[in-house]
């Protein structure tokens, strides 16, 4: 029996990188994945076919975290494909590297968006439905978070640090107190 056998987990922004590598661990580990993407339709259904090829259960749902309908319709596709949520995965982010005088109010607003307001659940028209499933079951939100120095750049260490937030949020979930 693995660790996260029964668990639902959305994943947003899955389809490459650390995204896609954190539903890949967690479908490794039993739980069932939503592989949330934006625009990425191939590389989230090639993340889907590598969970299910070993044996997970995985579903690609298309939807911007930075749209509030969208992120309603992730939470309704879950609903209809597995009837309850464990686990969301905050890892969808947007970043420009531009001048400041080249930034504009919309890049600003979609940055925004996407990398604040896309992080939080408890928005109640954002992510409608999830709150009343947390009565019923043990949750956890995880919001990725990597830093790098001043120069944007210079991203030596962002990856061992991606690594040790990955690890330490697959720790916590193992060692729940209160399963479900």
């Amino acid at each position: 029996m693995n660790k996260l056998d029964n668990k639902v987990a959305i994943v947003t922004g899955a389809t490459k990188g650390i995204g896609a590598a954190i539903a890949k661990a967690f479908g490794a580990e039993g739980a069932a994945v939503v592989v949330n993407y934006a625009r990425d339709h191939e590389g989230a259904e090639r993340v889907v076919r590598e969970i299910t090829g070993k044996g997970g259960r995985a579903i690609a749902v298309q939807g911007d975290v930075a749209q509030r309908s969208d992120a309603q319709r992730l939470v309704a596709e879950v609903k209809k494909a597995f009837d309850r949520l464990d686990v969301l995965v905050n890892n969808a982010g947007v970043f420009s590297f531009a001048p400041f005088e080249k930034f504009s109010e919309q890049e600003f607003h979609r940055q925004f968006n996407t990398n604040v307001l896309g992080t939080f659940p408890d928005d109640r028209s954002r992510f409608a439905g999830l709150r009343c499933w947390r009565r019923q079951h043990h949750q956890h939100r995880i919001n990725g978070e990597c830093r790098c120095r001043p120069d944007p750049f210079d991203l030596c260490g962002i990856k061992e640090r991606c690594q040790w937030l990955d690890a330490r949020a697959l720790k916590r979930i193992r060692t729940q107190k209160n399963p479900c």
